[in-house]
């Protein structure tokens, strides 16, 4: 894609935020420019062009007419993509091995990280503990520091959960 001048974002660059810009005119008025669509990374506070095509793909229909909206209106700022926006797929990649059943379904809510949690939990036998992390998941999800709570929530919940931050090197964990 780099002979377009479109770029897809890698995972070492996250998409934070979404602008879009509608078709326009050029300045002298002679041509017109396409409209196109913007991701921003906070990490590395960069605005970076993004292929339609990945748009659609990689983001929930609600959120994207509701950053179009919000450009037909002629604003031109970023908009936040809220955390654990689900997009539901109807299969898995032919190349994803797939993994075991989740106990705890996502809806449309932002649970992903204490359900996937909890559901890993109840598979791996520890039953009990994935059932109170889960029913403490509006105790959780409600909060800025929502990342910070759910460790501190779980080690409340068992004792025995230990956490540490894994050291990478050469990019080997």
């Amino acid at each position: 894609m780099s002979h377009q001048k479109v770029k897809v974002p890698l995972d070492t660059e996250p998409v934070n935020k979404l602008q879009y810009i509608s078709e326009r005119t050029s300045k002298n008025g002679k041509s017109k420019i396409a409209a196109q669509w913007y991701g921003f990374c906070k990490k590395f506070k960069r605005k970076v062009p993004l292929d339609k095509a990945y748009v659609v793909k990689e983001f929930l229909a609600d959120l994207l007419k509701e950053v179009k909206r919000i450009a037909l209106e002629g604003e031109k700022y970023f908009i936040g993509i809220p955390p654990g926006n689900a997009k539901s797929w109807s299969e898995f990649s032919s190349d994803l091995v797939k993994g075991p059943e989740m106990h705890y379904k996502q809806g449309k809510e932002n649970t992903c990280m204490v359900y996937s949690c909890a559901s890993a939990l109840h598979y791996l036998g520890a039953i009990q503990t994935g059932s109170e992390l889960y029913r403490k998941t509006n105790q959780i999800i409600k909060r800025k520091d929502s990342f910070e709570h759910f460790f501190v929530t779980a080690k409340e919940v068992d004792k025995q959960l230990q956490f540490c931050k894994l050291q990478i090197r050469n990019g080997t964990y």
